[in-house]
């Protein structure tokens, strides 16, 4: 028996010697068994478990270098920190989604605190080509169509697919409106000329409120939708031309009824609307060109009467509201591509500072901040978060030229992504992620 054994014991150390298991196999299988949930007491069956699983995954091993090709895993981003599967993001919590640098089809939320708190695996609900767009409090998801057209996708919090009953196509100028649940949109129909508001919620028909304006001749003219609230019953939309917007509508959603429309004088740069359709700020042209122009100050109006509640610095552009409207987050020097960022969060009534950040990063062309809005959860004041670009894009050498040869602004994806709460604290996430908004 004792010749037996001896002999079984050299054939098996010939044979691993000659097919040696992956070198990863024993910390693999003790990661997997140690993260397992256990009991408080008896914990002599997790020992005699993993032993068991161990010599199954050994000999599995042997048998599977013998009889197929090696698997080899792909390489990580650079500069990318493998994240955990944090399980289940949890009901009612907002969260701020980053996707996971080493599992592309991952989000993992994090709270304002900067604690990751859930994992969501979006599986095979998104094809190459789409965005996924967190909803501003991270209950859900929007993909967004793809270059082909067509209408999105609606996600649940743990990003299965919500069936849509049918779809418009054609989106321009998607936002979510104020109530985190439904999306607000603009389509144009090439037959009619007609650009129209569009709203749709998970599980629901696309729904056109009604017609904004009809177009015969689309060139460098459009409209998209600056924010659209059912907490007041109304969405802002603004046409823009070439560059500048030139026109703003404020649409009744539940009855497509036009409560004002008026024109933009002096060709800002951009105008931003609050969340809630309460407020604008009309940026300077300034304020992203560098260049002085006939719009000479950056200035918040009220909505409702178009009075104006706060006038910054031309060289000062409003980038966001907090959720509350009480705080802007603005550039305090004039935004330019390839250039380092100049930000601050400024209390709208008092115009005090309430932080500040100079450099030694820029901001990217798009997807660059959220706010964030309370959550059920949170003891920590209202706030902004804000992701950096290591090397943002460098302005582009062609100039305002628009040339066949010209090579495109081409940015890191990879950000670095602060929270910075209304009191001026800051958290940092750690690592560098390709955000979800």
């Amino acid at each position: 028996m004792d010749e037996l054994r001896s002999e079984i014991r050299a054939a098996f150390e010939r044979e691993q010697k000659a097919h040696p298991p992956v070198s990863a196999l024993r910390r693999n299988v003790v990661d997997a068994v140690s993260a397992r949930r256990r009991p408080a007491s008896n914990f002599q069956w997790v020992a005699v478990a993993a032993a068991v699983i161990l010599g199954v995954l050994v000999v599995v091993g042997l048998m599977s270098t013998r009889f197929h090709p090696r698997a080899v895993a792909p390489a990580a981003t650079p500069k990318a920190t493998p994240l955990a599967d944090y399980g289940p993001p949890p009901a009612g919590v907002s969260l701020l989604y980053v996707h996971d640098p080493t599992q592309s089809s991952w989000l993992v939320g994090y709270d304002m605190a900067g604690k990751p708190r859930g994992t969501v695996k979006l599986g095979q609900a998104v094809d190459a080509g789409q965005y996924v767009v967190m909803s501003p409090d991270g209950q859900s998801f929007m993909v967004s169509p793809t270059a082909k057209g067509g209408s999105g996708v609606f996600l649940d919090r743990l990003g299965a697919p919500i069936l849509s009953l049918g779809g418009a196509g054609g989106y321009f100028g998607g936002v979510w409106a104020d109530d985190n649940r439904h999306y607000c949109t603009v389509t144009f129909d090439q037959q009619t000329y007609a650009w129209a508001l569009v709203t749709q919620g998970p599980g629901e028909a696309p729904k056109q409120v009604a017609v904004i304006a009809r177009d015969a001749g689309v060139g460098q003219s459009g409209i998209g939708v600056a924010a659209c609230s059912y907490q007041h019953d109304q969405a802002i939309l603004v046409r823009t031309v070439i560059a500048w917007p030139s026109e703003m509508w404020v649409m009744q959603l539940s009855t497509g009824k036009i409560l004002s429309h008026s024109t933009i004088a002096n060709q800002p740069s951009n105008l931003i609307a609050s969340a809630d359709t309460r407020f604008t700020a009309v940026n300077s042209t300034m304020s992203m060109s560098g260049q002085a122009g006939s719009a000479s100050s950056t200035v918040v109006h009220r909505v409702s009467d178009g009075s104006v509640v706060a006038t910054f610095d031309p060289a000062m552009g409003v980038l966001a509201f907090s959720h509350d409207n009480s705080l802007v987050l603005v550039t305090t020097s004039p935004w330019v591509p390839g250039r380092l960022a100049h930000l601050a969060i400024v209390d709208v009534k008092s115009q005090q500072v309430v932080w500040r950040y100079d450099g030694p990063e820029g901001l990217g062309i798009r997807g660059y901040l959220v706010e964030q809005p309370d959550s059920q959860d949170r003891t920590i004041g209202l706030g902004f978060a804000i992701a950096l670009k290591v090397n943002p894009p460098a302005a582009s050498p062609c100039g305002g030229t628009v040339k066949t040869a010209c090579p495109p602004l081409v940015e890191d994806p990879l950000s670095d992504i602060l929270i910075v709460e209304g009191n001026g604290t800051v958290t940092t996430i750690p690592g560098r992620h390709v955000t979800a908004w």
